[in-house]
């Protein structure tokens, strides 16, 4: 017989007994917690999330976990979609039903599937655009376990196509506006966009305004005026909307034109300018009467008139008063 176990080492035995159990039982708790988290995450996750691991016969796919978003997806139970078979349900047109099974099988070689749009039918016969990402999990026995995530896109889809429309037909009033209308990168000194009014009215073509500096179009005047508004932007103050502008043609005349301007602003500094531009030179010829202008070309035609009465003389020389205040 052997010898036996002092007080002291069945003491130290039984202690080593009681700390492998206390940690066994810490690990299953943890375990459990951890696998509570996860099965919280599963059960109320936004988007849908299941398991499946292919089979050799029809329907060649067999689904092990199936969350309730994958119900709201597509309106079927784990159990409906394992009898009525995903492919064929999911993908009722033949075509598309091979090119599923064809990317599956690829995805079961480490191909996985990333963020791929497939348009699936859902039970109501909704036609439903999915985004699908795949990882594999575990493989075993031929099983290639495979986890994926699925999101319905279709409020994204919708919102896709307003977008587009909507820029569309921001591209068409930009196109065929009676107005110049341009976009400025203000950081770069660039035009961003132009339509073909503002190079009817500078007589730049779109390719030789795109390689010119925006401000090189101001006339001095204008340019100081500018900087002066740009200047109380950055101190914070507000300007008008609107202001004139004296600007540079290609053919070394001017023209006046009335911006109206909206600035993108970063952190309080104007980053980006969108302009809708009026020619008002016409406007501003009427109301800023130059030396030659109209009133000496009535004087001159006039010059041989006689008045008939002491009233039409007193009318007349207060027009020619007018028309030359010097004599």
């Amino acid at each position: 017989m052997g010898k036996k176990p002092t007080y002291e080492e069945l003491k130290k035995a039984v202690k080593l007994l009681y700390e492998e159990v206390a940690e066994k039982e810490h690990l299953e708790e943890t375990s459990l917690e951890v696998v509570s988290i996860f099965q919280d995450i599963f059960e109320k996750a936004a988007d849908g999330i299941c398991v499946c691991h292919n089979i050799p016969e029809d329907p060649y796919v067999r689904f092990t976990h199936w969350n309730p978003q994958m119900t709201a997806i597509t309106g079927y139970s784990v159990e409906e979609i394992n009898t009525l078979r995903w492919y064929q349900t999911m993908y009722p047109d033949p075509e598309v039903q091979k090119l599923a099974i064809e990317r599956m099988g690829k995805m079961r070689e480490s191909n996985d599937i990333q963020s791929e749009e497939w348009l699936i039918t859902t039970k109501s016969g909704e036609k439903k655009p999915l985004s699908i990402s795949t990882s594999i999990v575990n493989k075993e026995d031929g099983k290639v376990h495979v986890l994926a995530v699925i999101q319905d896109i279709a409020l994204r889809k919708k919102a896709e196509k307003a977008l587009r429309k909507s820029e569309e037909k921001y591209r068409q009033l930009f196109e065929h506006a009676p107005s110049a209308i341009y976009e400025l990168d203000l950081k770069n000194r660039k035009f961003i966009s132009i339509n073909d009014v503002m190079c009817a009215h500078t007589g730049y073509s779109r390719e030789e305004l795109i390689q010119l500096d925006p401000f090189d179009l101001f006339t001095e005047s204008s340019m100081k005026i500018y900087r002066e508004r740009i200047k109380s932007l950055y101190e914070g103050h507000e300007v008008a909307s609107s202001q004139e502008y004296e600007i540079k043609k290609k053919d070394g005349t001017t023209m006046f034109a009335l911006l109206n301007i909206h600035y993108d602003l970063e952190n309080g500094i104007p980053v980006k300018a969108r302009t809708i531009a009026h020619d008002i030179t016409d406007r501003k010829s009427i109301t800023t009467p130059k030396k030659g202008g109209l009133m000496v070309t009535l004087k001159g035609s006039l010059k041989n008139y006689s008045p008939r009465s002491r009233r039409e003389r007193r009318v007349f020389s207060l027009f020619l008063l007018f028309a030359d205040p010097e004599g």
